[in-house]
């Protein structure tokens, strides 16, 4: 039986690599149909993996997975025409879920999507023989344009863009509605399903003490952060000793310096780091690093960091990714600098490198950035672009952009953190102090916990109020058989009566018994006519 399509409401997401193998299955299945989007001759499943990889980190390209009730049941692509300005769309879904009305209103809602996206103009080319397809398209506003060769057999729809109805996107405004790969650290589940992930970057804020260090892995464990984060580098690892103007940095917090002055007082000696893995551990807070070359991965490996860290100014150094990728742990990239071109290849090669747990931090790599440049509509637009879990390096001031972007789908927040904000070092002037890190971890949770659910019953909050609503109240004396008129019943405070909106149905109806002022007026009281 036909499902009624406006019931109907599929959850779509970006598809990611986990997807590969079900979108094999599924177009195997219409090797022998008239689908839209058919398997090419000599395609075979590794040959299906190479293409689908490149795929759906290709920013040219939009590939979304379709859900129903949390079960894998087709795909949208979304592909650059080759003779003409547009993109074809083509559908397919598991048998199961032929002919119920889901195609319909995934296509509906994919189309509106990819247009949001940029992804327009849209076309279809159909198959003469696929009437249903045909008349699926054109409900969902494609028109014929032209038949196309070879054979005159497909027949090309073009789509004229329109407002969708309420509530047909993508994404949901509940949390538990985004979809996309699961991401854990430590045992520690991250999502949007999940309170934000708070993590406390001491970068060079120890300036130069290991019991410094020590005493910010303390303090960020008692603001309530989620993990501490270091940077493990050596001046010579990340750069060399070159007094080139090259090498000199021009304006800023750090004007004047140069690279391997500024990396010599702001590394972290490698020696303390199992020191303060210990400590953190005997803390019981997650503990891992940002490597800036292999020697600083494999040194990081030796103290089993249970996740890494890609920093902004490493996300275009693909080798370095696929290394990282290639230790089998959760990794988070800063996309600070980086276009949406240069994120797809880093999505890319952390793929390739066997990464299976990846997530993108929204940056912008200005120490201090201004607000006004983080454009936090950026991060739902990154969740539908690259599948990932998102989430923000906040080098702002304050907490506000930070517990801001929880209600755009961020589910990990980064800051900087100093136990003294005057004291000197390189990053101490733009970093938070603990009490502000305790404000953002208890701030960041609140504004996640308000985003709740799609829900418009009475809440428990709300429950005690029933007092103040207005209902229908008796306000004189009635007798019984005698009429309801506006004189003697109005809507007023208290709320236990009937609803005010029974009013004119209630007027010139008889009591059924004697009603005194100030009784609640209920069905009961009056003749039915």
């Amino acid at each position: 039986m036909r499902t009624n399509v406006g019931e109907v409401l599929p959850l779509l997401r970006r598809a990611t690599l986990s997807d590969a193998n079900p979108v094999w299955q599924c177009r195997q299945s219409l090797r022998d149909s008239h689908a839209i989007q058919n398997l090419q001759a000599g395609e075979n499943l590794e040959s299906h993996f190479e293409w689908f990889t490149r795929a759906i980190s290709d920013p040219k390209r939009l590939v979304l997975i379709i859900e129903n009730n949390d079960v894998w049941i087709g795909y949208l692509r979304f592909d650059p025409m080759d003779t003409t300005i547009g993109y074809r769309v083509s559908i397919a879904l598991i048998v199961d879920a032929r002919g119920t009305g889901i195609g319909e209103a995934a296509l509906r809602q994919g189309c509106s999507q990819a247009e949001k996206e940029g992804f327009a103009p849209l076309f279809a080319d159909i198959s003469v023989d696929n009437q249903a397809s045909c008349r699926v398209f054109e409900k969902c506003s494609f028109e014929i344009s032209e038949s196309i060769v070879p054979l005159g057999r497909f027949l090309r729809f073009v789509r004229h863009t329109q407002k969708e109805p309420l509530g047909a996107s993508v994404y949901q405004h509940s949390r538990r509605k985004i979809s996309m790969a699961s991401f854990e650290i430590d045992g520690r589940k991250i999502g949007p399903d999940q309170p934000p992930y708070v993590i406390a970057e001491i970068s060079a804020n120890h300036n130069g003490d290991i019991a410094t260090a020590i005493e910010l892995v303390k303090a960020a464990k008692a603001a309530g952060a989620s993990a501490v984060k270091l940077q493990t580098y050596r001046p010579d690892t990340i750069t060399i000793d070159c007094d080139s103007e090259l090498f000199r940095i021009k304006g800023g917090l750090w004007d004047g310096r140069t690279l391997f002055d500024l990396y010599g007082e702001a590394f972290t000696p490698w020696d303390w780091h199992e020191t303060l893995f210990t400590e953190a551990r005997k803390l019981e807070i997650t503990i891992f690093s940002s490597p800036f070359d292999k020697t600083a991965v494999d040194l990081l490996e030796e103290l089993n960091a249970p996740a890494y860290k890609v920093a902004s100014f490493e996300a275009v150094d693909l080798p370095l990714i696929k290394y990282i990728a290639s230790k089998g742990k959760p990794m988070i990239i800063s996309t600070g600098m980086a276009n949406d071109e240069e994120i797809a290849e880093a999505v890319t090669a952390a793929r390739e490198g066997g990464c299976t747990q990846l997530a993108l931090l929204h940056c912008v790599s200005g120490y201090p950035a201004p607000a006004h440049d983080y454009n936090l509509r950026t991060v739902s637009d990154m969740i539908a672009r690259f599948g990932t879990v998102v989430g923000l390096s906040d080098h702002t001031l304050d907490n506000a952009t930070a517990v801001t972007s929880v209600a755009l789908g961020v589910s990990i927040i980064e800051k900087h953190f100093t136990l003294n904000r005057n004291g000197g070092g390189p990053d101490d002037s733009f970093s938070l102090e603990p009490n502000e890190l305790k404000n953002l971890c208890v701030s960041a949770h609140t504004a996640w916990d308000a985003l709740g659910k799609i829900d418009y019953g009475q809440k428990s909050s709300e429950q005690s109020n029933t007092l103040f609503r207005r209902s229908l109240f008796v306000v004189e004396d009635i007798a019984k058989g005698a009429k309801i008129t506006d004189a003697n019943v109005r809507s007023i405070r208290p709320g236990y009566g009937l609803a005010p909106k029974y009013h004119d149905e209630i007027l010139g109806q008889s009591a059924t018994r004697d009603l005194k002022r100030g009784e609640p007026l209920t069905w009961e009281d009056i003749t039915k006519r």
